[in-house]
C-alpha cells in the first residue's frame, strides 16, 4: 500500500510583481526608514549594512 504525500514550504515568499525599493544610498533610505532597515526586511541590501551586524543604514 503507498500514499501520495504533499509537503509544501511553511514560509515560502512569492514576490512576483511585487516592487522592492531600492536606494542610492543611506542618506536616500533613511528618508524613508529614519531608523535603517533589518535584514527581514525586503527593503535590506547588504550595501546598506557596512558592519555587517543585520541592521542597515543605522
Amino acid at each position: 500500500m503507498s500514499e501520495n504525500v504533499t509537503v509544501q514550504p511553511q514560509n515560502q515568499i512569492i514576490a512576483i510583481g511585487q516592487h522592492v525599493e531600492d536606494f542610492k544610498n543611506c542618506t536616500e533610505l533613511r528618508k524613508v526608514y529614519p531608523g535603517g532597515v533589518y535584514s527581514d526586511s525586503p527593503v535590506y541590501q547588504k550595501k546598506y549594512d557596512r558592519d555587517g551586524d543585520g541592521h542597515g543604514c543605522e
